[in-house]
């Protein structure tokens, strides 16, 4: 079974001491994925999101920080203003520990601290597509655009996140996708 740790997708393969792994970046162009709409696809099914309540919105990241006369323990906080404002003024904090982390690279640490508070305070929807000869195409870890009117989601970018290629007795396609944290600010809603 996939495991999803780290910004990194873990997908093992046929024989047991392999796996490939993906990792989970944004920088693509959302232009050129495939487009999934519902002729492409027979049911979706369990569409969610992690409630409003469950968001985190402040992220405390902690690190070494590189001095004259050695290393010593560092840390730096960020806030989601407006989900906390819509938290009704209520935070819910978390820390991180990145160990291995340094200011070795000045800006470093402050970004990893805004990915991390992005990811914990957007509201990703997960989803299952069954179906169709055309999910085939798509394996874990791959992206695709869910362009699905009808439940007013124009362009979602979305990925993959276990694949099921059913077996020959009985076919079909089901996969677990889920809506993708670097695409979020491309996709119309």
């Amino acid at each position: 079974e996939p495991k999803l740790a780290l910004n990194l997708l873990c997908i093992p393969e046929s024989m047991p001491k392999e796996a490939v792994h993906q990792l989970l970046r944004g920088g693509y162009d959302a232009a050129s994925l495939p487009i999934i709409g519902p002729g492409d696809f027979s049911a979706l099914t369990d569409m969610a999101a992690v409630s409003l309540d469950a968001l985190v919105n402040k992220v405390t990241l902690k690190y070494t920080k590189l001095t004259d006369t050695g290393e010593e323990s560092a840390s730096i906080t960020q806030e989601n203003l407006a989900n906390i404002d819509m938290q009704g003024g209520r935070i819910n904090a978390v820390e991180v520990t990145f160990e291995h982390l340094t200011n070795a690279i000045p800006d470093l640490a402050p970004r990893i601290l805004s990915r991390e508070l992005r990811a914990r305070s957007y509201p990703l929807r997960s989803f299952t597509l069954q179906g169709k000869s055309t999910l085939e195409a798509l394996e874990e870890g791959d992206l695709f655009v869910l362009a699905y009117p009808e439940m007013g989601l124009e362009r979602m970018i979305c990925r993959v996140l276990e694949a099921d290629y059913g077996t020959p007795d009985k076919p079909g396609v089901t996969l677990t996708c889920a809506e993708d944290i670097f695409g979020a600010d491309m996709q119309l809603i």
